[in-house]
């Protein structure tokens, strides 16, 4: 396990965790860093972080990032008094995936074929929140970018 603090990340930082990346016998990375934009985040994620914890949020969220990275599992940190924008984010991201799905006329089997069960791609649509591997998933499934799934939706949720 590697924790990497990160003050404000630059295009080197991230190089660094694709090059971790890249080796299987390579240790899980987590973030530490000031910046909390979600673009960044997402980079992060992008680059093979398995999570992202905030500086101001190391106390509370750090084991749990830990641990959560150990099990290969994708974790970022809460945003504090942000618990209503992150909930609208979602049930908004949840209605608009639904409605791609209704137009492509794909059912729930087809979302299966597509390696999502039958329950998550019930959360997804129901506004639960989701991770960015999900959210990827759903955006190689529609042939879309992110930034064009989420653009409107409040995208800086990690912004405090």
């Amino acid at each position: 396990m590697v924790v990497l603090g990160l003050g404000k990340p630059t295009p080197n930082s991230f190089d660094v965790l694709k090059e971790l990346a890249q080796d299987p016998q390579s240790p899980r990375v987590v973030i530490c860093s000031e910046e909390t934009h979600g673009v960044i985040v997402t980079a992060a994620r992008h680059c093979g972080a398995l999570a992202y914890v905030f500086k101001d949020r190391i106390e509370e969220d750090l084991i749990v990032a830990i641990q959560w990275a150990q099990q290969g599992r994708f974790f970022v940190s809460s945003v504090t008094g942000g618990t209503e924008q992150y909930a609208k984010f979602f049930k908004e991201l949840g209605r608009r995936v639904r409605e791609l799905r209704e137009k492509a006329g794909y059912t729930q089997a087809n979302m299966e074929s597509f390696g999502f069960s039958v329950r998550h791609w019930q959360q997804v649509e129901s506004g639960r929140p989701v991770t960015m591997t999900t959210l990827l998933r759903v955006c190689q499934v529609f042939k879309i970018k992110l930034d064009d799934l989420v653009q409107g939706l409040g995208g800086d949720i990690f912004h405090d």
